[in-house]
């Protein structure tokens, strides 16, 4: 494809990118843009969580079902798991699925709570970030505006 000529091609590390897709996904929190923080820090989320698959690793999300089923138990109880693991998980990802796509017999209209959703998305894209040794430098400016904003 022509370059409109503003830049030339650089060669860029995927990491790097899903680094930069986070951070501004948590200035763009930051802001209130929730919605379009969540689809970027899904973006995000997924580069992490493929790096860490590749690794023999678990992502956060794997980790959390497997936590629930640990916890419920040995403490012998039914958690709030009723689906299997695909189902679980793909019901944690349907705001993050929802937003960025649309199916044939889906519903025009899509009922989501965009901070809480967004909230989760980059607390997951951080905690992947961290199995893999990345630091998310404003990372303490989105716990701030957490704190700041919702327990005060």
């Amino acid at each position: 494809m022509k370059s409109i000529g503003f830049q030339d091609d650089k060669v860029h590390s995927k990491l790097d990118i899903a680094s930069t897709q986070l951070s501004d996904a948590i200035d763009l929190f930051v802001e209130e843009k929730f919605l379009s923080s969540l689809t970027l820090a899904s973006a995000a989320e997924e580069i992490f969580a493929g790096f860490l698959r590749n690794k023999g690793q678990q992502p956060v999300i794997e980790e959390s079902f497997s936590y629930i089923q640990i916890i419920g138990n040995s403490l012998g109880i039914q958690t709030m798991l009723e689906m299997d693991k695909g189902e679980t998980i793909a019901e944690w990802n349907r705001a993050k699925n929802r937003t960025k796509h649309h199916n044939k017999n889906e519903n025009e209209e899509l009922v989501l709570n965009e901070c809480d959703e967004a909230y989760w998305m980059i607390k997951r894209g951080v905690a992947n970030a961290k199995s893999l040794g990345i630091l998310i430098e404003n990372e303490q400016v989105f716990e701030n505006w957490v704190i700041e904003k919702c327990c005060l």
